[in-house]
């Protein structure tokens, strides 16, 4: 294990790790959530105080820091005691450890994997997505980035086991990255991507919630589970649809979301303008297009052109409505 990187990230000072995940976890601390108070008498019923617990022996680096021993305030949050306003939910803050997301996510991919425990689709054997036995995912090589007092956090892997065959090159792998904050700067964060060498990352789907009562248990495992049985049963591959019922559908999708979503109308208007320049596009049935190559090409376009990593979520997101609604059609018939 060692420390590739230090700066500045999201306003705040920090470290850039690269080892096995076994590892990178001794540099991930653990958190609480405490009455916000001074002494014992002095408590704001309204919020909460989230603090660093006491660190291991590791730390979060080389040197000796007299602070490491000791507990940390990160943030105030609200612990839900007034009702939310929004849709009648209630809002307190919901802490989330960064040890229980990656655990989250690892013990999925390994259970995932065991091809005893998992529902094949009659179509698996012609799917070109293959995945192989996860014995131990603590080995696997990450990177993490964390902030000082560990407050936030980055961890990017492949899971080698899980293969794409698109091609007659080498196959992508499935790369995964998650993010979380335990002082709301940013919200939960899980995005999965195909990864090869000497290729653009082609990003697959994406997780996101807020640190509050959206965050139920087990979301990330549900998540992961669907998507997952997506690629093995090869059908988000062959799936294609018209350009005419595209726009229908997104327009209708718009309306129903309201207002907040035109910037995914306009990014997609703007998109099929580029993707009338792309070979790999034009090539295909007249009048469709095939969900995987227009994912390919979005990873291009957001490569080439440096587009916000927010806008590629956005049509990552149309395109995962777009997926549920052919689903839905060919069931129907």
């Amino acid at each position: 294990m060692k420390d590739i990187w230090k700066g500045n990230w999201e306003g705040r000072y920090s470290t850039r790790w690269i080892g096995s995940i076994s590892e990178l976890r001794q540099l991930i601390p653990t958190f609480k959530s405490m009455d916000f108070k001074i002494d014992n008498r002095g408590i704001n019923k309204y919020l909460n105080l989230i603090v660093r617990e006491p660190l291991g022996e590791a730390g979060l680096g080389n040197e000796v820091n007299p602070m490491e021993g000791v507990r940390i305030p990160i943030a105030a949050v609200s612990n839900g005691y007034q009702r939310g306003l929004y849709r009648g939910r209630r809002q307190g803050y919901k802490l989330v450890q960064h040890h229980e997301l990656l655990d989250s996510i690892l013990e999925t991919s390994k259970e995932f994997s065991d091809e005893s425990k998992r529902e094949q689709d009659s179509d698996f054997e012609h799917s070109r997505f293959r995945i192989l036995p996860l014995m131990n995912p603590e080995v696997l090589e990450a990177t993490l980035q964390i902030s000082e007092y560990g407050a936030r956090i980055r961890i990017e892997f492949l899971l080698p086991n899980y293969k794409f065959f698109f091609d007659n090159r080498e196959p992508y792998v499935l790369k995964i990255i998650c993010l979380n904050s335990v002082d709301r700067k940013f919200a939960l964060r899980i995005g999965l991507s195909l990864y090869r060498d000497f290729s653009n990352e082609i990003f697959i789907a994406g997780f996101h919630r807020n640190h509050d009562q959206e965050l139920e248990d087990r979301a990330i495992e549900v998540f992961l589970n669907y998507q997952f049985n997506r690629f093995v049963s090869g059908e988000w591959i062959r799936a294609s649809i018209s350009e005419e019922d595209i726009r229908k559908r997104i327009d209708s999708w718009i309306k129903r979301q309201g207002l907040d979503f035109q910037k995914v109308k306009h990014l997609y208007a703007k998109l099929l303008i580029e993707l009338g320049k792309v070979e790999a596009y034009v090539q295909q049935e007249a009048g469709k297009m095939n969900y995987f190559v227009f994912r390919s090409v979005l990873s291009t376009l957001v490569h080439e052109q440096e587009t916000l990593h927010l806008q590629q979520q956005r049509m990552a997101q149309v395109l995962d409505i777009l997926e549920k609604i052919s689903e839905e059609d060919q069931q129907s018939k």
